[in-house]
């Protein structure tokens, strides 16, 4: 661990439902950081306990160090995140999805961001850069597939051309780590990164309240909107977080839900945009939803144009 971190106790949260393959992995992923002040609250969520306490005795962790949660009956996914940062009191917080994995560097750079780096005392938070490995499960073993996409560079880029109608021109790397931080605005449009990226200080849950345990998939791109509602979140610009996809399942329990459940997670931010914005016609105010709504709007705007100039320089 680097010299001068002050040490500060990290609070980890694993959810897993019948997935020992991958909570296996996971484990191993914070067992192996480099910053070894953390304390993991494994969340059993409604799947068989002998699984997870098998998979748990398998590594020498301090019985400080650990708590797992068994819920006889799953519950919401913010409930479940819930359950386990609350199982310890520290400075920052992290989820852990049982599906992703980090770099043994990502506590200690996020760390060290956050107690030397970051420029005032509304950054709360700091994401790392993130990979997308894609994988397959074949009988009891993980195949990777690649791990060469970066998340969601993709989709700021296709924004970015779009605004300067430059849809055949590469913008390269640089263009995004040109970003010191993560923008209200941006999040507004979409999910700019996952929770395997994502450390914070617990201290925001006093203003922030917790995980809404209402949602079931967006609960954390609704938190990080009310975060940034409040707090800034910067950036490490180190590919530190890897976000797995599975390509072929092994058995149904180790899909992605954003991946396989997206037409649901859509409609759902959808509602949670619409719910916003009933919210603030109601109290007369230019709140989230309002802000949301007029974001998605010029994005279509934005598009329509695009398209419209790509079909002039056709003509011409």
């Amino acid at each position: 661990m680097e010299e001068g971190l002050k040490p500060r106790i990290v609070t980890i949260a694993i959810r897993s439902r019948n997935r020992p393959l991958l909570l296996k992995r996971a484990i191993k992923s914070v067992v192996n950081q480099t910053y070894t002040d953390w304390r993991l609250a494994i969340v059993n969520n409604g799947g068989e306990a002998d699984i997870v306490d098998k998979i748990v005795s398998q590594f020498s962790i301090p019985s400080e160090k650990i708590k797992v949660i068994h819920n006889q009956e799953m519950q919401s996914r913010g409930k479940a995140i819930n359950q386990g940062l609350e199982a310890f009191t520290g400075e920052y917080a992290a989820v852990h999805d049982d599906d992703d994995s980090w770099h043994p560097q990502f506590l200690e750079k996020c760390i060290h961001y956050l107690q030397f780096e970051k420029q005032a005392d509304h950054v709360a938070g700091v994401v790392s850069y993130t990979r997308v490995v894609k994988e397959r499960i074949e009988k009891d073993k993980i195949i990777e597939i690649d791990s060469s996409q970066e998340f969601n560079r993709d989709a700021s880029l296709l924004f970015m051309k779009a605004q300067a109608n430059l849809q055949n021109e590469n913008l390269g790397d640089e263009s995004i780590r040109t970003l010191g931080a993560v923008r209200l605005t941006d999040m507004l449009r979409w999910c700019l990164f996952t929770p395997i990226s994502f450390l914070y200080e617990q201290r925001v849950f006093k203003t922030l309240g917790h995980y809404d345990e209402k949602l079931n998939i967006p609960e954390d791109y609704d938190f990080v909107i009310r975060f940034l509602t409040h707090f800034s979140i910067g950036i490490v610009p180190e590919y530190l977080a890897n976000y797995h996809h599975r390509l072929f399942q092994g058995s149904a329990g180790y899909i992605n839900t954003t991946v396989s459940d997206a037409r649901i997670l859509s409609d759902q931010v959808n509602a949670m945009a619409s719910g916003w914005l009933i919210e603030d016609l109601a109290k007369h105010q230019v709140g989230l939803g309002v802000l949301m709504n007029l974001v998605k709007q010029n994005d279509i705007i934005i598009d329509q144009n695009s398209r419209i100039l790509e079909l002039l320089k056709k003509i011409k």
